[in-house]
């Protein structure tokens, strides 16, 4: 069939005929005459399902099926909402089948849905078939009158062409989301590109791994006149003006814009906003005229009625929202005009897709845009968010974090109740005992996040026991909606409980973006509550999905961002979930205190950081004290109570808006004096010396109080002025003031915090940055921004509460980590890390995994992923199988502040034997140093040069030109490319070199002596006085501008030494005999004790083997395509094994003969191999021990037992 015709037959009204003759057209299908009518099918989901027949698929030689189904629906049912019952209704046809292809229909509705449900059964390594164990995914297309199916027939046109070769991986492509998702966010970007250029001429282009600004054209007037020449303006005016049409966009699909003066709500135009401009008159006006009308005039207001009549002569009905997301910015906006195509071109291009409301997991997605979408092309519009470390996290990623915190949560509700969580127990939970950190397996599991263990069967229990006990795999599979009938009547017994902690959890997170972990978890509850009404009622006809959720967003939902952007967009998400259950609409909930603008690691008023100090001792300031803390509690409370008050749709915005800012202006001035008054000091200094200091410091102090007490004050006479503030304390009282709140923090501090280390933050905010380490035991070092969000997240939650965050692993073991580590170690809060490796779930070289924290946990669960994974999507399949018994425990006594070495199970008890050497490299080698640091090396390298033995002539990267130098002037220098495993090294780069060597000593020459001994040298380096001079900010502009930024590594002329590149893919040493190569900073050179008489030969061998690369793999940080960077503290930690005479002999043979061997260009595999099998052997690894380092190892477990060394 044609695209034409599909998408003929894909436009109207299911027909099952001219369904079967499609299937029969496009595969090889086996369509009978009489359908299959399927028995035993729910009716309160569908009053009939029949299977229509069977499509085959040929798959490299083997036959695959696709079950193909026709379900009838039931009357009142919504797909969307019954989601569980339809996984669940032709659940058990499914056997021997690949994949089924399902129409949803009703004869009444125009419109149907055609889903592929995929991943029924799995392939092994021998491709035999098996049933898999996780939830099938569910892929669908809303198809029909009135719906966009240009996406569907294009891609099923191109499956009809294959036909009988087609896979079932093309089936799964033609119903590919992400690829939606990735065309529509790039013609998104081109009309917001549009828009933004139309105003102000330029457009932004991508150089490199950044988006620069770029003139293509002249200003538009309106650019100076309305916008003040600001183009940031304008970009957040037109991400603004999208996002309103976008919303609307998925209102319209509701039938809720446009909908007849009488007659129902869903009755309304589908395609309002694209005929509103058809029949515009003044389309070059449409903005000021059409849409500011409909936005800030019709949505934003009440009407009698909900009428409005924004086309002369045609009233229809446009609901009132409410909620903010209409409220108009700035009147001055209102006047702009644009040219009418770029409306014009922006509807058409909404058109050819389908938008659907409801928010997807990644087990049942449907092939349209959703809000979820739309939060990451928002989220990716932010202004430069990839510099200030904010990315986007995959909704698979989401999806596990989310429903694994909220396990984690139910857990620890009911042990508060007083509840014991009881799991069937496996055989291979326990720690393997050769492990280091023994602990029983009682003690290992207490305190941890637990996952659904492999079947076992249940320990029979008596009556009472039941009552005080939960199984913690009814939790997860409430959760994971895999509960059979016994399951059923388990969680009824604590039906109540489930209700009372859903309704109970409170949630944050700190660094919101476009609220996608928010969401998750909203959806998370919904279902588990949606579940249990099933369970209660028997169906979920009657469930109040709206106010659920409404009730969801209002009790447990909290978030904060620095961008308004960013929360303009999780805003908006939550809204669209709560239009998606109304059959008409109501006016939305005001979020303002729900989800805010703030900093969440330090409080700013503008620009200066204050440190409000609620703690108040009432023994030590007396009745003063205890009045204080009075008429503080008092005004807490007035806030949350008016906070609350504002959340409804119905309230006062105004007036509460003014009071609860009143109050929270009193508070701080109040809480300020107190400060002042308690802790403050009033006189200047007299003292001299260190005393004088920190008084000093603590007479400022109060100065900046005082100051902050007057800013406020004016604030305050100000009524229309806002107020920038955020403190966790002030602004969400309820969970995280003592005064007020019953018991304080979070249950689930979640999310993905920024990643920016200090030199960027202090970019982007100096005075932060330099201040930060006052506030924040984990500001080590060259410490990232996200050690902070961590330890901030702790305090956040409550005592037993759970902080998830995704983020990088590299704390773990790097240096600036060690804060972060003692504020863990601390409080015993490392419960579970999953760590990604080399596998990017960003479009960024950021090494990051799933880390969870709990304070108390008596173990940690350490998980790293062993495979190459294509995508997120296979990555979020290999979490959701996870089981217990794939992690590797480790003690909380074992994690300390010095760097964690955290592996598998199989590489633990590898990495424990290996360590039982007597050294390590740190007690071999004295020094390990990097090459030159000039500080500018286009002046001092000198590349690709000829040598006449009295001078060398070379080209100059910094003058690009050759140039003639004295031969005693520079030594010869390495680059890390010229460096190679095994390989005699020999370069024709120089570095000029104005030091001398005497007495172990390097002693720069006077100016004088390089004029007067290399005039040539001298002659260079003086037409590069000035960028010599003004190298770092100026530091070397005085009398000695020609010496090195750095002195390391000058010293080591003459010795002998290993030489390995920073950063390379396995081990790559190799040996300057005689000391005499110097080397780029990409280099290491290696010098050993002189009292080590281990030969370099030798050692050479060890630090090429499997054994150590394996070793340093395990314990140090993989970059991307597994490359390692060979960092001394890394290197340091390796065991060094002392072989005796005869066993040293051996390697450093083999050693010399694959260096000879490499000169003449034959290969040394099997010599190299050689060396990898004695150094097995000198470690004492087991056979079965070398086939974890090397499973293709290519001696059988005989052979290597015959080796002697």
């Amino acid at each position: 069939m044609t695209v034409q015709q599909i998408r003929q037959l894909f436009g109207q009204r299911y027909h099952q005929a001219a369904w079967k003759q499609f299937l029969g057209e496009t595969f090889r299908a086996d369509i009978p005459t009489n359908p299959e009518k399927l028995l035993d099918i729910n009716q309160d989901i569908a009053v009939e399902a029949l299977r229509l027949g069977t499509l085959t698929l040929n798959e490299n030689g083997a036959e695959r099926s696709i079950a193909v189904y026709d379900v009838t629906l039931a009357e009142g049912v919504v797909l969307e909402r019954n989601r569980v019952g339809l996984r669940n209704l032709l659940r058990k046809y499914w056997r021997g089948v690949d994949g089924a292809f399902i129409t949803y229909h009703k004869p009444e509705s125009p419109r149907w849905r055609f889903s592929y449900v995929s991943e029924l059964t799995g392939f092994d390594a021998e491709g035999e078939q098996f049933l898999t164990k996780t939830e099938p995914k569910r892929f669908t297309y809303v198809l029909g009158e009135g719906e966009s199916v240009r996406t569907a027939a294009e891609r099923f046109a191109q499956l009809a062409q294959k036909r009988t070769t087609a896979t079932l991986d093309d089936v799964k492509e033609a119903f590919s989301v992400e690829k939606l998702s990735d065309e529509f966010f790039d013609k998104y970007k081109d009309h917001y590109q549009n828009f933004v250029q139309f105003l102000t001429g330029t457009r932004l282009v991508k150089r490199g791994n950044k988006w620069e600004e770029q003139t293509v054209g002249s200003p538009n007037t309106q650019f100076a006149s309305v916008f003040n020449g600001n183009a940031k303006d304008v970009r957040d005016f037109c991400k603004k003006l999208l996002g309103r049409i976008v919303f609307l966009y998925f209102l319209q699909k509701k039938g809720w814009l446009g909908a007849p003066v009488q007659g129902s709500w869903q009755d309304g135009d589908r395609n309002f906003l694209h005929n509103l401009f058809n029949e515009a008159e003044h389309k070059g006006i449409f903005y000021s005229e059409y849409l500011a009308k409909l936005f800030f005039d019709t949505l934003n207001k009440r009407r009698d009625g909900d009428l409005v009549e924004l086309l002369p002569g045609k009233p229809c009905k446009i609901p009132y929202l409410n909620g903010g997301l209409f409220e108009e910015d700035n009147p001055k906006y209102r006047g702009l005009v644009f040219q009418q195509e770029l409306f014009r071109n922006l509807f058409a291009f909404f058109d050819e897709y389908n938008f659907t409301i409801y928010e997807d997991d990644p087990d049942d997605q449907t092939v349209a845009v959703d809000p979820e979408m739309l939060g990451h092309i928002f989220e990716n519009l932010l202004e430069d968010n990839k510099d200030k470390g904010a990315y986007y996290t995959p909704k698979e990623i989401v999806h596990y974090m989310c429903r694994e915190s909220l396990i984690e949560y139910l857990a620890t509700y009911f042990e508060r109740k007083g509840y014991t969580i009881t799991t069937a127990p496996t055989n291979d939970f326990a720690p393997n005992p050769e492990q280091s950190a023994l602990f029983s397996l009682n003690e290992a599991r207490k305190g941890q996040m637990m996952f659904e263990p492999e079947p076992a069967p249940a320990p029979v229990k008596t009556a009472a026991a039941n009552a005080n006990e939960i199984d913690r795999t009814i939790i997860e599979k409430l959760l994971k909606k895999q509960l059979d009938d016994t399951d059923k009547q388990a969680v009824l017994r604590h039906a109540a409980e489930f209700h009372d902690a859903l309704d109970a959890v409170k949630i944050c997170d700190p660094a919101i973006g476009s609220g996608a972990f928010p969401m998750g978890l909203l959806q998370e509850i919904f279902a588990a509550k949606q579940m249990l009404w099933l369970f209660e009622h028997g169906s979920t006809t009657t469930f109040p999905a709206s106010d659920v959720k409404l009730g969801i967003i209002q009790n447990s939902i909290y978030g904060v961002d620095i961008e308004k952007g960013a929360v303009d967009i999780a805003r908006l998400r939550f809204w669209l979930s709560l239009v998606v259950d109304e059959q008409e609409p109501k006016p939305l909930p005001n979020l303002d205190y729900k989800i805010v603008v703030g900093n969440s690691l330090v409080s700013k008023l503008g620009e200066e950081i204050i440190d409000i100090d609620w703690s108040t001792d009432t023994t030590k300031n007396g009745l003063y004290g205890a009045g204080f803390i009075a008429e503080r509690t008092r005004i807490l409370n007035a806030i949350g109570k008016e906070q609350q008050d504002f959340f409804a749709p119905d309230s006062n915005k105004k007036a509460l808006a003014e009071d609860i800012r009143r109050l929270k202006i009193d508070l701080l001035v109040n809480q300020l004096r107190f400060m002042v008054a308690t802790k403050g000091r009033e006189s200047k200094p007299t003292d001299t010396g260190r005393n004088a200091t920190q008084q000093t410091a603590h007479y400022l102090q109060t100065l900046g109080w005082k100051q902050h007490i007057k800013t406020l004050e004016r604030l305050k006479e100000k009524p229309h002025e806002p107020l920038h503030f955020f403190d966790w304390k002030l602004d969400f009282p309820e969970v995280m003031n003592p005064d007020v709140a019953q018991t304080v923090g979070f249950d689930i501090v979640i999310g993905n915090p920024p990643y920016m280390r200090i030199q960027g933050i202090r970019q982007v905010d100096s005075n932060f940055a330099d201040k930060i380490g006052k506030w924040f035991q984990s500001a080590t070092g060259s410490f990232d921004l996200y050690v902070l969000f961590t330890e901030k997240g702790l305090k956040l939650a409550k005592a037993d509460g759970i902080l998830n965050f995704i983020m990088p692993i590299k704390w773990i073991n790097s240096a600036f980590g060690k804060g972060l580590r003692q504020v863990i170690q601390d409080q015993k809060a490392a419960n579970k890390i999953i760590s990604f490796e080399a596998f990017q779930v960003f479009n960024a070289s950021t090494y990051t995994g799933l880390q969870w924290f709990k304070r108390e946990s008596n173990t940690l669960n350490y998980l790293q992923l062993d495979r190459d994974l294509p995508n997120t999507v296979e990555l979020g399949n290999y979490l959701n199988r996870l089981s217990q018994n794939d992690f590797n425990l480790y003690d909380q006594h074992s994690l300390h502040k010095k760097a964690w070495t955290l592996t598998d199970n199989h590489a633990e008890k590898i990495l424990q034997k290996i360590k039982q050497q007597p050294l390590k490299a740190q007690n071999i080698f004295e020094k390990i140093f990097t090459g030159l640091q000039t500080s500018k090396d286009s002046v001092y390298f000198i590349m690709n040069a000829q040598s006449d033995g009295k001078t060398i002539v070379g080209y100059s990267r910094e003058l690009d030109k050759q140039v003639t130098l004295e031969l005693a002037l520079v030594k010869p220098l390495l680059k890390g490319d010229q460096v190679h495993r095994y390989e005699k090294l020999s370069t024709n780069n120089y570095v000029i070199f104005p030091y001398k060597l005497e007495n172990g000593n390097a002693i720069l020459y006077t100016e004088t002596e390089i004029k007067q001994l290399f005039p040539k040298g001298y002659a260079y380096l003086k037409e590069n006085e000035e960028s010599l001079r003004y190298r770092e900010n100026g530091r070397f502009n005085n009398d000695t501008w020609y010496q090195f930024g750095r002195s390391q590594g000058i010293l080591f002329e003459g010795k002998p030494k290993l030489i390995c590149p920073d950063i390379c893919l396995g081990g790559n040493y190799t040996f300057d005999d005689k000391g005499k190569f110097y080397s780029t900073t990409t280099l290491y050179g290696y010098i050993k004790h002189e009292k080590i008489n281990l030969s370099y030969e030798f050692l050479i061998g060890l630090f090429n083997s499997n054994l150590v690369w394996y070793f340093l793999q395990n314990t140090g940080t993989i970059l991307a395509n597994n490359y390692f960077r060979f960092m001394p503290r890394y290197v340091n930690e390796v065991p060094i094994c002392k072989p005796n005479k005869n066993q040293e002999q051996k390697i450093v043979s083999i050693v010399n003969q694959i260096i000879s061997q490499k000169t003449k260009g034959v290969d040394t595999t099997d010599l190299e191999q050689q060396i990898d099998t004695l150094v097995y052997k000198l470690y004492n690894l087991s056979y079965e021990e070398v086939l974890v380092i090397e499973p293709e190892f290519s001696l059988s477990a005989a052979e290597y037992a015959s080796v002697e060394v």
